[in-house]
């Protein structure tokens, strides 16, 4: 038995739940193909989508656990202008299986006599969405939601209480000028495939050349994983619905600034390289002139200070004594003021030049109680 679209006859063939495990009427619960560009399985109740199986990779969905895990059940699937179905054959006869859709909404296989052989969802990863847009779940990590390479929350809050339902959003806006860029996500469920575009005749690079000039483009993949990887899936809308296990590669394009990108580091290292060389060189040369005006400064000061010091030499050497005279009252008196000697005020005043500076040097000592 095939499920999916028949659209020869124009009819979808879906599974409905039970009403209960007692009562066989139908259910809130259905599961049912969808005919997109790249056509997927929903579990909804009544009319919200619960859970996504993930796009057929050419092995199986790639979110249902336990597709891939035994031999004996052969899936395929077909997707033609006919028909876009899904069915599965066993190739022992000794074993029997189904596919059941039950009460609480869980898409089992059993094998005879009814184990359970695999279920889903099977955690809160499988929720639909529930880590928002451009998130994706990882059962493996505390938080369980983590942002995109290239994205951060969208509510800061709500992400540290554990609630990644508001998604994420981009740290840096898209260029659309040949400087984007794209992050490989592996082994990564591809995201919800109602704004895609398929080419199953072009390879990996062309998918990336043809998404590059799209400004519309988000992200992009193999649409089949079997000997390598074939056909072109883009992604034309927002990312969402992704978990970290079970899937394939997805590549999902980002702003320069937020790949890391090795020529951009380059780029800024030979400028950051280029700058420190230029401060050096101004800082040499501001240097070697500061050096040169020092020296010519001291050579200046030389000899004016040379000349000071003979000066001030001159000055502490002269013997000043108070001298005494006899007054006519043959009293000897003693002068309070110091004398100097004419030979020394006239060396020390340059012989009574103009210079200002021999004269100022004079008067400083005068003021100074020195001589008189």
């Amino acid at each position: 038995m095939k499920l999916g679209w028949d659209h020869k006859n124009g009819f979808n063939r879906i599974l409905r739940s039970w009403k209960t495990t007692e009562d066989p009427s139908s259910g809130d619960f259905s599961t049912k193909l969808e005919t997109s560009e790249f056509p997927e399985f929903y579990i909804c109740n009544r009319e919200s989508i619960r859970y996504r199986s993930g796009p057929w990779n050419g092995i199986g969905f790639s979110s249902v656990a336990g597709t891939n895990q035994v031999g004996y059940i052969v899936y395929n699937f077909t997707a033609s202008k006919e028909e876009v179905t899904y069915s599965y054959r066993i190739n022992k006869t000794n074993i029997y299986s189904i596919l059941n859709l039950n009460s609480a909404g869980f898409l089992q296989r059993l094998t005879w006599i009814w184990k359970q052989l695999w279920y889903t969802p099977k955690d809160l990863c499988d929720n639909y969405k529930v880590c928002g847009n451009y998130g994706y779940c990882d059962s493996n990590t505390i938080r369980n939601c983590n942002c995109i390479k290239g994205f951060k929350p969208m509510n800061e809050q709500e992400w540290d209480l554990r609630d990644g339902s508001a998604g994420c959003m981009r740290k840096t806006r898209l260029s659309c000028d040949g400087r984007d860029g794209f992050a490989r996500l592996k082994r990564i469920k591809l995201p919800d495939t109602t704004a895609t575009i398929v080419d199953r005749d072009i390879g990996l690079k062309v998918c990336k050349e043809r998404c590059l000039k799209d400004c519309n483009c988000t992200a992009f993949a193999n649409a089949d994983i079997r000997n390598g990887g074939s056909g072109c899936v883009i992604w034309t809308g927002e990312i969402l619905d992704t978990r970290a296990e079970g899937g394939q590669d997805l590549y999902v394009r980002l702003a320069a600034a937020d790949l890391g990108d090795k020529r951009i580091k380059n780029e800024k290292m030979i400028g950051s390289s280029i700058g420190m060389s230029i401060l050096l060189l101004i800082s040499f040369i501001i240097f070697h002139f500061w050096k040169r005006k020092q020296k010519l400064s001291i050579a200046i000061q030389t000899p004016i200070v040379d000349q000071v010091r003979s000066q001030d030499s001159l000055m502490n050497e002269v013997v000043v004594s108070s001298r005494s005279y006899k007054s006519e009252e043959n009293k000897t008196e003693y002068l309070d003021l110091p004398l100097i000697e004419w030979e020394a005020l006239a060396m020390a005043t340059n012989n009574f030049s103009k210079d200002n500076t021999a004269w100022t040097r004079w008067f400083r000592y005068c003021l100074q109680g020195k001589v008189t």
